[in-house]
């Protein structure tokens, strides 16, 4: 059976996507996977987090961002294939009354994820902020 050209044609471009789902199979030991702190991002703002990354893995396929979010609605993420995690909202932890501070609690969320995902790297990204190089580069 014949593919037709449409066909043809999103199949090379998947393949020449190395990000998200799209990363070869080995990923997980080839990779350098990195720990992205987006909790002071909004939902408005996720696009462009993914826009920025998507873009440096046309660059960098062997670089795997893991994300922590408190955003609601992870949709980009999931779209473009990404991995990550969701953390409460420092309104909703400060409503819970818990005595830690919210960065605390962030904080041991990035703790725990870095042992999960065996991360190399780690940043915190703040809304308009370009990714840091040296988070990328080998």
């Amino acid at each position: 059976m014949k593919k037709n050209t449409n066909e043809v044609t999103a199949n090379r471009a998947l393949e020449m996507m190395p990000s998200g789902i799209f990363l070869p199979k080995d990923a997980v030991h080839t990779s350098n996977r990195i720990l992205v702190d987006a909790t002071e991002l909004a939902d408005v703002e996720i696009p462009e987090l993914v826009d920025k990354f998507v873009q440096m893995q046309l660059h960098y396929p062997y670089v795997k961002p893991v994300f922590l979010i408190s955003a609601l609605q992870p949709g980009e993420l999931s779209r473009a294939g990404f991995i990550y995690e969701t953390a409460l909202t420092k309104y909703w932890w400060e409503e819970l009354g818990i005595e830690a501070t919210y960065r605390e609690y962030v904080e041991r969320r990035v703790h725990e994820m870095i042992s999960v995902y065996r991360t190399s790297r780690f940043t915190a990204m703040q809304p308009g902020q370009e990714i840091p190089r040296w988070l990328y580069e080998r």
